[in-house]
């Protein structure tokens, strides 16, 4: 059986509810070593703001799975030039989290949120160096979106295939600067040719672990 079939992925994250998500330990199999648990930095960081991003997958002409990710244009603001889940602030006009997140989907990519269904969720996730709470929500499109891109905010729309985040091949480690401006030996997925690394690895490793546990 295709561990990495579209329904079965689907069903698979659909099991899971907000406490039985694998969560710190996933995390920390793709975190900076510096990086300590999100429980830790919510207990000493109390102005904080909150933020909802999207893990958008779905199935290619060829039956693979597609995760979509963004490449953030330049700047001198902390998380420019990495590569990211589209996502963003929550504003006060947001009913919940997951309209946040959807909302910056198409503010950012242009792929309207009815083409998508949420079909779960991820653990929160704390970003020290912009100080957001990050909730992560996991859509489905049964086909290629069209992307049409928020020339400010977003360089490149990538779309590698979910199972390549599986190979051991393509985990690394490496030196970062972080937001903070300190190198670190950090490891990060080096799939077509970009490196995916922080907080976006430490998201990807617990979707992963949720799809590859049997």
């Amino acid at each position: 059986m295709n561990e990495f079939a579209f329904q079965g992925i689907i069903s698979k994250i659909k099991k899971y509810s907000e406490a039985s998500l694998p969560g710190m330990e996933a995390h920390q199999k793709m975190a900076p070593p510096h990086r300590f648990t999100t429980n830790y930095y919510l207990e000493r960081e109390k102005d904080y703001r909150n933020a909802g991003v999207l893990i958008l997958l779905f199935p290619d002409e060829n039956k693979n799975v597609r995760i979509v990710l963004i490449e953030r244009t330049g700047g001198d603001f902390v998380h420019a030039n990495q590569i990211s889940f589209p996502g963003g602030k929550a504003e006060i006009d947001d009913i919940n989290f997951e309209a946040t997140a959807l909302r910056e989907t198409y503010e950012e990519i242009g792929v309207n949120q009815e083409q998508i269904e949420i079909v779960g969720m991820l653990s929160s996730i704390y970003i020290p160096p912009s100080k957001f709470l990050v909730f992560p929500f996991i859509g489905v499109t049964d086909m290629a979106p069209k992307f049409i891109l928020s020339e400010n905010e977003v360089v490149q729309v990538l779309i590698p295939k979910l199972s390549d985040f599986k190979e051991d091949k393509n985990i690394m480690r490496g030196d970062f600067s972080s937001g903070r401006g300190t190198p670190s030996d950090t490891p990060y997925y080096f799939i077509d040719g970009k490196k995916i690394w922080g907080a976006t690895a430490m998201m990807i490793s617990e979707l992963m672990t949720m799809i590859c546990l049997k």
